[in-house]
């Protein structure tokens, strides 16, 4: 029992503790508990901790916790106990001097409610509570029995019952809450003449009264009617109190599942206009005597509400301000987001609380003391920056803006008059200098869309009308990344007639900077600059430190540009450092990189973060807490298209031979996260400039082969068709510049083989093998060359099986097995990959056991081997498991497939596709076991189909075979269910994306369109034979699946 601090949870905080302005202290009702009260019971939200703290930093928040069981309990306490206690517990709580005299609200629910105005009663009779009287600003009602409840005579009465049989006391909280009660009646009429005294006293000396009440029933009572729920009685004339009804019922009008809830943004909307208004009464006039900023107000300045509001409550609404300080608030953000134009729509809609408004450049230590001796000029002081400082420290109501102050070197402090008066607004792209802000900071970046389409009409003299026009609008926005000066630059160009609102995004993706240069403000202030040019300043006070950081700085600048925007991550930079063994130094571009030779004895943690922080601290990028890095679009493209022509060439080849490095290659299948985290990487690199791969000149060899890396990527994702593009130039490119033998023409050959065997296109895929088998013959014949030999007559072996000639699958695995048996380790993979193959290709369904036998023994070689098993591994023991289930032994088909899957699951991930496919097989094991019921299987057959196309469709844009066997076993399923309808969709889909892959005389296409044609002829039978049927019948579960 007592008083329970929710906010702030940490009471030794002392500068926390220091800044509080304002007590906050709530009391629950009948039956009520200090917290569940306020709990929301879906969310478990207790506003009073979760919510009010965020938007009300510099408030306590409490709740009173007292025995407000109406009834089986052994407690006769009534409302003046209760109030008595709560005063007691607040007088001990706010027994420091500042304490005392800090501002209240209490909010009361229900019963709470009566308890509050018996205290303020009794505080307002009592000189020890003189104190809390003194203080209280508000007063709010959630649902308070004024004139009590006829839910209260039911609980009184069904209360009696337990009480008297147990001798307990009568329940006196019931009691006080029914209607007609004497003292509750005595308790509202004595409280209504407090609220009227104080009101004749003044505005400093009122109490404000909120009253909220309910709308809606528990069951079938409204608990507490409206009438009784408000001071004011019916009829007379409301004054003291604003009435607020909720759509809530009784226990729901005090819990709110979000800071969005109708009601919270009510109280919070109340409390923050009682401070405003208490500011309003204490506030002395004052005149603007000094308005000295540069130029004139942006005339066209558009939304940044939030901004403003968070200013405005930092910086003119502070009231009940128990220390007395200089208010420092920072605006942060990259260069041309707004800050500046912000910051002076702020002064200007304030002028009249500040007698004075300076402004000074802190571009530069010397532009920021001849901003102060303008001021001395303007005050007819000394021209003196001392005597201007200690001048500003003796008054008051002023308001410096420091702005562009950029350099992180620039001391800040020497800037700042000394002593507790004044107000000071900075605006940086440097986001460590929020350390200066002592009343808040604020990150200026994008506009929201909306403000943007509106500020770009503006800025252009269009109408905002029409939804063509703002469509038009809004891409153009878009284009720009809703950065605030790009836009009213673009507005500028089409108010001048240069382009119209439609051509912007066409002209701007060709001529991008002279388009924003044109767009510069025509007037004649030194510091209206373009878009582009506020950034070129950040870069070129980087390059003029001249420190290892900033070299690296500007190189991974460089680097970023050639990279998607979004999702870079410093580990990359970290794989790139370690990979380099793979080239000697001597020779390798890789080597001579600026990254590398930065690091010559390994990764540098200390410079990278040194690098990192100044591109940050000038708000080029932006970094999270796992250290990912992000670029606004806009600077992004800025970032690259300020390089001069062989700059930005020499800047693209290095990111050639870079990114290959920035995951582990190395091992095929172990790292395919990391890898997958370079696709986005590799696209916008390649859409620069895929050609420079191929070109002739310094480091080919490293960007061939930083190529097939990229090729590599895209396979294992099954983005086949970028893979096949790719590694088919990449082959075309090693034919003409380097020897047939040359290991990078067979890594090129092996790159296309898998390409076309992805595809389906496996006639090309057998001719590219057999060239393959052909160089690796001629290779050598030692124990190395012999696995490669051995793994390129598999893969002709595979293909054959692919194509239905298993018989010449067989010729050639027998051939290998029988070739290099005494070559080769039985167990090695090249042997195991061959007997798998053979496996496969002897497979006959009608002769099971005898397949069985080879593939156990297969099964069993595998195992013998202690290494970690691979995605090889799991061929065999996939159609391991299908013979199981062929053969009914299940429970060895679901071991094996439960192997599979994590396998599968430490390789690539739970949601990756070749997971979800093995999840689907272990399914359809399952199926097989467990239903009975054909419609039951076929249910889980198609779901588990879908999965697969799902899968694949999130993988990539283009359909994998896989996805397509899926389609095809989809398309059979729900014929077979007789949904005819679903079949014929999915077969079409199917058909369409065959022919459009491989043409309609490929042997897949025209199968798949025989049976389409099979099912439309079967709906239209259907149609014929079955039209007495009705329509329902065939909407019914088991046929649409």
């Amino acid at each position: 029992m007592g008083i329970i601090t929710l906010y702030p949870s940490n009471s030794d905080d002392i500068d926390l503790n220091l800044s509080l302005n304002l007590d906050i202290i709530a009391l629950h009702g009948l039956n009520g508990n200090a917290e569940r009260t306020w709990t929301h019971p879906t969310t478990k939200s207790l506003w009073l901790r979760d919510f009010l703290p965020l938007d009300m930093p510099r408030a306590r928040v409490m709740v009173f916790s007292y025995n407000a069981k109406a009834a089986f309990e052994n407690c006769t306490a009534g409302i003046i106990e209760h109030a008595r206690d709560l005063l007691r517990c607040l007088i001990e709580k706010r027994e420091g001097v500042n304490e005392r005299i800090r501002p209240l609200v209490i909010l009361g629910h229900s019963l709470g409610g009566l308890v509050l105005k018996q205290a303020l009663l009794l505080a307002s009779q009592q000189d020890r509570y003189r104190d809390i009287i003194k203080a209280i600003r508000m007063t709010i009602f959630l649902g308070t029995p004024h004139g009590g409840s006829n839910a209260a005579d039911y609980g009184a009465i069904l209360a009696r019952v337990p009480t008297a049989l147990a001798m307990k006391g009568s329940p006196v909280l019931l009691e006080s809450l029914r209607k007609g009660n004497a003292p509750l009646q005595k308790l509202t009429k004595d409280f209504r003449k407090l609220l009227r005294e104080r009101e004749c006293l003044g505005e400093e000396k009122e109490i404000e009264v909120v009253s909220f009440y309910e709308t809606k029933p528990i069951g079938l009572l409204l608990v507490v009617e409206r009438d009784s729920a408000l001071l004011t009685p019916k009829g007379e004339k409301v004054t003291y109190e604003e009435q607020i009804p909720v759509a809530a019922n009784h226990r729901d009008i005090c819990r709110f599942g979000g800071a969005e809830d109708e009601t919270y943004i009510s109280i919070v909307k109340r409390i923050k206009a009682s401070r405003r208004k208490m500011l309003a009464i204490g506030r002395k006039e004052v005149k603007n005597e000094h308005f000295l900023v540069p130029g004139h107000l942006n005339p066209h300045f558009t939304g940044r509400n939030d901004i403003r509001n968070k200013m405005r409550e930092a910086l003119v609404e502070e009231d009940w301000d128990t220390e007395k300080k200089q208010k420092r608030f920072v605006l942060y953000g990259m260069g041309g987001s707004g800050k500046t134009t912000v910051t002076l729509k702020f002064v200007g809609d304030y002028r009249d609380r500040f007698w004075g408004v300076f402004f000074i450049d802190a571009s530069s230590i010397t532009t920021a003391e001849s901003g102060l001796l303008n001021i001395a000029q303007a005050l007819k002081l000394e021209p003196h920056i001392d005597k201007v400082k200690a001048y500003l420290s003796t008054q008051q109501h002023w308001v410096l803006i420091i702005d562009n102050a950029d350099d992180p070197k620039l001391d800040v402090e020497k800037l700042l008059p000394p002593g507790n008066n004044g107000t000071v607004i900075m605006t940086t792209r440097n986001i460590y200098f929020r350390e200066y802000s002592n009343v808040g900071s604020c990150v200026v970046d994008e506009m929201c869309a909306e403000d943007s389409v509106a500020l770009l009409l503006k800025t252009s003299g269009l109408d905002s009308d029409g939804v063509e026009r703002r469509e038009a609008a809004e891409e153009v926005v878009k284009t720009l990344g809703y950065l605030a000066l790009a836009i009213i630059q673009a507005g500028a160009v089409i108010r001048q007639g240069l382009v119209n609102l439609d051509g912007f995004c066409d002209l701007y993706s060709k001529r991008k900077k002279e388009l924003l240069e044109s767009g510069r403000p025509n007037v004649k202030a030194e510091d209206q600059r373009s878009v582009y040019t506020t950034w070129e300043i950040s870069i070129e006070m980087i390059e003029a430190m001249k420190t290892e950081a900033s070299i690296l700085a500007l190189e991974l600048l460089r680097l970023f540009s050639f990279m998607h925007f979004d999702g870079i991550m410093e580990r990359m930079f970290e794989s790139v450092r370690e990979n380099l063994e793979l080239f000697p130094q001597s020779d390798s571009g890789l080597a001579r990189t600026v990254l590398m030779q930065m690091m010559p004895s390994g990764w540098d943690q200390l410079l990278m973060s040194r690098a990192m922080i100044l591109l940050t601290s000038f708000s080029l990028i932006t970094m999270d807490d796992e250290r990912r890095i992000s670029i606004h679009p806009l600077v992004h493209e800025w970032s690259r298209e300020r390089m001069p022509d062989g700059e930005r060439r020499q800047a693209w080849c290095t990111a050639a031979i870079t990114l290959p490095h920035a995951a582990d290659f190395n091992l095929q299948y172990e790292k395919v996260h990391e890898r997958k985290l370079l696709l986005p990487h590799i696209d916008t690199f390649l859409s620069h400039r895929v050609d420079g791969l191929f070109e002739d000149g310094l480091y080919l060899e490293e960007r061939i082969m930083g190529g097939m890396r990229f090729s590599m990527c895209y396979r294992e994702n099954f983005r086949t068709r970028e893979a096949i593009e790719l590694s088919a130039k990449l082959l075309e490119c090693v034919k003409k510049r380097f020897q047939q033998d040359d290991a990078l023409q067979l890594r090129a050959l092996k790159d296309v083989s898998f390409d076309f065997h992805a595809l389906g296109r496996y006639s090309e895929a057998l001719v590219v093998r057999q060239e393959i088998l052909n160089l690796e013959l001629l290779a050598g014949d030692d124990k190395k060359q012999f696995s490669q030999i051995v793994f390129a007559m598999v893969k002709i072996a595979d293909t054959y099986n692919c194509l239905g000639e298993d018989q010449k699958s067989i010729e050639v695995c027998e051939d290998v097995l029988t070739r290099f048996q005494d070559k080769l380790p039985e167990d090695s993979e090249p042997m195991l990959q061959a007997l798998d193959c053979l496996c496969y290709a002897k497979h006959n369904p009608k002769k099971p056991k005898a397949a069985l036998r080879l593939y156990e023994k297969a099964y069993a070689l595998r195992n013998r081997s202690l290494k970690k098993k691979t995605i090889s591994d799991t061929k065999v023991m996939t159609q391991l498991c299908d013979l199981y289930r062929v053969l009914k032994q299940y429970k060895k088909a679901r071991a094996l497939e439960e192997e599979v899957i994590s396998i599968y699951t430490e390789i690539y991930g739970a949601e990756h596709m070749e997971t979800t496919m093995a999840k689907a097989r272990v399914q359809s094991s399952f199926v097989t076991v467990s239903f009975r019921s054909s419609r039951q299987k076929r249910e889980q057959e198609i779901k588990n189909a879908k999965a697969i196309v799902d899968a694949c469709r999130t993988s990539s844009p283009e359909m994998s075979v896989v996805a397509l066997e899926a389609m095809e076993k989809l398309s059979l399923e729900y014929f077979n269910g007789g949904s005819l309808e679903r079949a014929r969709v999915w077969q079409e889909e199917l058909v369409d994306i065959l022919t459009q892959k491989w043409g309609k005389d490929y042997l897949w296409t025209t199968t798949a369109t025989k049976r389409l044609k099979h099912i439309q002829n079967t709906i239209a039978t259907r149609k014929v034979f079955l039209w007495w049927v009705p329509k329902a019948v065939f909407k019914e579960d088991w046929l649409r699946a």
